[in-house]
């Protein structure tokens, strides 16, 4: 009740649960034998309940110039208050459901229930808002969780108020964005290790350090530019994208042989070298 609400607030979610634990409610047993000896049937009884455990609107009072809402408070807040109400009155007197029946307050009937390291919990999901950024909305998330936990923050307020022996945290038990962080090293570490590997292999092949730098000048020259024209398109850098662009790596080795070949062939040709570079990269472009 007071933890939700918080993190409820947080930018881009859309949805929290609270799974686990067991509301509170007051229970009515009745007798049927006391309420046949004065004449109260069940649903004579159950209207009686309903119809008193309510709040009621009063309309409004004017105050200067505001107008102030007015409510009749009229719900139960204690079983004592439910053993006091009158469920009918005849010329024999009042009947009171003490007359009838007994309340206590006590729990819920357990149907489902929630266990970490072996002790039951209360437990909360959240789900982001669709387009959202997980990365982000996990951060946020995390910092208000923080928050909560500091000492003299709500639960530790809360727990030192009710007297909990050992207090109150809130803790982390699933995080997505886990994967995703491991995604992205792992992708960004493949297109590393990819271009070495090209490198390498063109060092065996080509033996010249002049072709094998402006080769390796391409790699991360592409990968920036695909970024920067991502972000201008309005496109996130994501695990998919980021894939792609560790599969195109070899592509752009590929491309980049054959564009400086034909330059060297241009250069053959009597050209200059940047006539050469313009010539060469534009045919195979």
């Amino acid at each position: 009740d007071r933890v939700q609400p918080i993190l409820d607030r947080v930018p881009g979610l859309s949805e929290s649960n609270v799974l686990g634990g067991r509301e509170r409610e007051t229970q009515i047993h009745f007798d049927p034998v006391l309420m046949a000896q004065r004449r109260v049937t069940v649903p004579d009884f159950i209207r009686a309940l309903q119809a008193t455990n309510r709040n009621f609107s009063a309309g409004a009072m004017a105050q200067s110039k505001l107008d102030i809402r007015v409510r009749v408070l009229g719900r139960f807040s204690s079983p004592d208050q439910i053993l006091d109400m009158i469920i009918r009155q005849d010329e024999s007197g009042p009947v009171y459901v003490r007359d009838v029946a007994t309340a206590a307050e006590t729990l819920k009937e357990e149907t489902d229930f929630i266990r970490s390291n072996g002790q039951n919990v209360l437990a909360m999901n959240f789900q982001k808002e669709p387009g959202a950024n997980v990365m982000e909305v996990m951060a946020k998330l995390k910092e208000e969780a923080e928050r909560i936990n500091a000492k003299g923050g709500i639960l530790d307020t809360y727990a030192k108020t009710h007297e909990i022996k050992g207090g109150l945290e809130f803790y982390q038990v699933y995080d997505q964005t886990d994967y995703i962080n491991q995604a992205f090293h792992l992708v960004k570490s493949t297109i590393v290790l990819g271009g070495i590997l090209a490198v390498v292999v063109l060092t065996v092949f080509l033996r010249s350090l002049r072709s094998i730098g402006i080769i390796a000048i391409a790699i991360p020259i592409t990968i920036v530019g695909t970024i920067v024209i991502m972000v201008a398109l309005g496109r996130s850098v994501n695990v998919i994208s980021l894939a792609g662009m560790a599969f195109a790596t070899g592509m752009v080795v590929d491309n980049s042989i054959v564009v400086l070949e034909n330059i060297f062939r241009h250069v053959e040709m009597g050209k200059s070298k940047i006539n050469a570079a313009l010539d060469g990269a534009v045919e195979v472009s």
